[in-house]
């Protein structure tokens, strides 16, 4: 039996309430240059430089609780479920976007092949094929990732070697699949290589049950910092696509409180149960916000003529509707408000279904 951690649900929750207001607001306002649409514009970027990276670092600390505690041959079949079940959702929320949101799409058999093969990596869903690569190498370095993250040396000089991997000359990778791993130009992509520090940081937060650390706060605040400095002396922000050094090291300080502020949330206030319930769900929320963008993005954006507000609204109400349909479709007890059984006991394997 294992005790869930609910200040992971709550920190993934969050994460994906913004998430799903960004890609509500980066559809629907439009580019008119005011104060409302200028603050919404901040909100995106802000949380375009949060959301990946903690999902990565929540990714890393449920797979140490639901599979790096156990040895390869109890677990490897679940990996690979995990794997397939992150590649199908990628797959129905790239047919979608092609389906229902690109202009002129050739819904031929050559088309649609390009998909599956991954030579044709459309939008909005390419993070999950980042999660699937992630899976993919847990599966083939298991042991290696279990061994060699146990101290912080090795936890250290592993994270500086992959963010080195920054500095590919990203204009040289035509590949898109090579591109998943390293980085490219043609495709907006989240690579592993680059974003791989926060999943590890994940599995060692988990493996040493670590909640405030000065060390850790000192050194993700000067991650951030640096981000901070950068966008003060440039006026504009660090690349994204593919990323850059000081984009990935920017979300180090925004994650480490967005998991104190969850934890010290655990403590003192009695289970709030919608925010666990999209913890808990976390991919079903990012599919279904997905198709549901996709299929009525436009007749919203009609019918909201660019008001930025509204388009907060549309994000909240998607929200609103995949809580609905969680609640009909597969109903949950809820946990008990106890402040002793906020942390309760269940199976390990239920870890597994609370991916990314």
């Amino acid at each position: 039996m294992q005790k869930r951690n609910l200040a992971l649900d709550y920190t993934k929750a969050v994460l994906v309430v913004g998430m799903i207001l960004s890609h509500s607001i980066q559809l629907v306002k439009t580019d008119q240059n005011n104060l409302t649409n200028n603050l919404l514009n901040l909100f995106s970027t802000y949380i375009n430089l949060v959301t990946f990276s903690g999902f990565f670092f929540c990714f890393g600390f449920v797979y140490y609780l639901a599979y790096f505690k156990k040895d390869f041959t109890q677990v490897k079949g679940n990996i690979l479920e995990t794997g397939l079940k992150t590649l199908g959702a990628y797959y129905v929320s790239a047919f979608a976007y092609r389906l229902f949101f690109s202009d002129n799409f050739p819904v031929t058999a050559k088309g649609l092949l390009n998909i599956l093969l991954l030579f044709d990596i459309p939008s909005l869903a390419e993070f999950l094929l980042s999660f699937f690569a992630v899976t993919i190498i847990c599966y083939l370095f298991f042991n290696t990732i279990k061994k060699r993250l146990s101290k912080k040396w090795l936890l250290a000089s592993a994270i500086i070697s992959l963010l080195s991997s920054c500095l590919v000359p990203y204009d040289l990778i035509q590949n898109n699949h090579l591109g998943l791993l390293i980085g490219t130009h043609n495709f907006p992509c989240f690579p592993v290589l680059q974003y791989l520090p926060y999943f590890l940081a994940g599995i060692y937060f988990a493996q040493h049950k670590i909640t405030f650390n000065r060390y850790a706060l000192f050194v993700s605040l000067l991650a951030t910092g640096a981000f901070m400095v950068y966008l003060l002396v440039n006026r504009s922000s660090p690349h994204r696509f593919p990323p850059s050094f000081f984009w990935i090291i920017g979300a180090a300080g925004i994650i480490y409180i967005y998991y104190l502020a969850a934890l010290w949330l655990n403590k003192r206030f009695t289970p709030i149960h919608y925010l666990l319930s999209i913890g808990n769900n976390t991919l079903f929320y990012l599919l279904v916000s997905n198709l549901i963008l996709f299929t009525t993005h436009k007749q919203v954006a009609l019918l909201v003529n660019g008001n930025g507000v509204w388009a907060v609204l549309y994000g909240v109400a998607i929200l609103a509707l995949i809580h609905f349909l969680i609640k009909l479709v597969r109903p949950q007890e809820k946990i008990a408000a106890k402040p002793e059984l906020q942390a309760i006991k269940i199976p390990a394997a239920h870890y597994e279904k609370s991916y990314p």
